[in-house]
């Protein structure tokens, strides 16, 4: 809905094409042409400068924690301005988007871990609180516990 409003049923449509023809059409995914695509049809979106200091802060701090509180002291506007910008461009608060960041890396790890490696560890590692914020968080946007979708995976 987010990059409906943005750019529109045609642009959507293209990007639906490209991705069926190059990427799950594909005998083997065709990544460098999807890029080619994709940079065309988005060559003349301007990114908002706030929003990218923002991506390039959380995309180096994202695993400290107080990273947003530090964040926020860089900001030229009020938090909640910040705020009510980011909501309006993601459709999430920058707390929900630093968590589902979060839960995608720890999703990586567990896909990429060995059967030994404790979901503790990798809970930790995803910069998450301890077990029980792990699980929570994880379990919201996912659907599943950590341990649920490693089974589901065939782990």
């Amino acid at each position: 809905g987010m990059l409906i409003r943005k750019f529109g049923t045609r642009a959507m449509d293209v990007i639906s094409r490209v991705l069926y023809e190059y990427l799950l059409e594909s005998n083997s995914p065709q990544f460098e042409l999807i890029e080619i695509h994709l940079l065309k049809l988005f060559k003349d979106v301007e990114i908002d400068e706030d929003l990218m200091k923002f991506e390039n802060h959380i995309s180096s701090e994202l695993l400290q924690k107080g990273a947003l509180k530090k964040f926020n002291h860089s900001l030229s506007i009020t938090q909640k301005s910040f705020i009510q910008k980011f909501k309006k461009h993601y459709t999430l608060t920058p707390n929900q988007y630093i968590k589902l960041k979060q839960v995608n890396y720890a999703i990586h790890l567990l896909k990429n871990s060995k059967k030994s490696e404790k979901l503790t560890q990798i809970g930790l590692e995803a910069g998450f609180y301890d077990q029980s914020h792990f699980i929570r968080i994880f379990k919201k946007f996912c659907g599943a516990t950590p341990k649920q979708f490693i089974m589901n995976q065939g782990g």
